[in-house]
């Protein structure tokens, strides 16, 4: 559910952004209070189970990236508002449910194909894919870091034993 009135700490940015354009140019704190105001009364879609969807637009392709930019600008005001800080913790929960990761992004997109014909007409909103080499994830985690579950589908493409260096899982 979208949120009905725009919390106390957004009014308050909102309050400090008229000031600071002053009379001058009232007209871009009104316009910029509004767009901010609209994306929470809008575009905010809390769950029950703690998740947050927000709406984008029209590519569903590009909703990880667009539903993290409409909410970075209240990524200050939510460091000083547990209810804000728990909207954006839910979409981040929603974005990042499963991960598919492959070395060439040219199996990525029959994977999307394959994932998006089994949501049918509902926006896939809880698979990222990405090309990257999966050894090297454990140089961008760290201890704070979690992964709740692995899933390894075809993990054994070199079948030669030549290349065994290749393989995710080997003997």
């Amino acid at each position: 559910m979208p949120y009905q009135t725009v919390p106390d700490s957004v009014r308050r940015f909102m309050d400090r952004i008229t000031e600071l354009c002053g009379t001058e140019h009232a007209d871009w704190a009104e316009n910029f209070n509004a767009a901010f105001a609209n994306t929470l009364t809008t575009t905010v879609h809390r769950h029950a189970d703690g998740t947050t969807f927000l709406l984008t637009g029209d590519i569903p392709a590009m909703w990880l990236r667009d539903s993290t930019a409409q909410v970075r600008p209240y990524l200050p005001i939510a460091a000083e508002d547990d209810d804000l800080a728990d909207m954006i913790e839910g979409l981040v929960r929603l974005q990042f449910r499963y991960i598919g990761i492959d070395l060439k992004d040219t199996v990525l997109a029959p994977a999307k194909r394959v994932v998006e014909a089994a949501f049918g007409e509902h926006p896939v909103e809880n698979v990222a894919l990405t090309a990257y080499d999966i050894e090297r994830l454990l140089q961008i985690m760290d201890e704070r870091d979690r992964v709740e579950r692995i899933y390894i589908n075809f993990c054994n493409p070199w079948p030669k034993p030549r290349h065994w260096k290749r393989r995710l899982t080997y003997p």
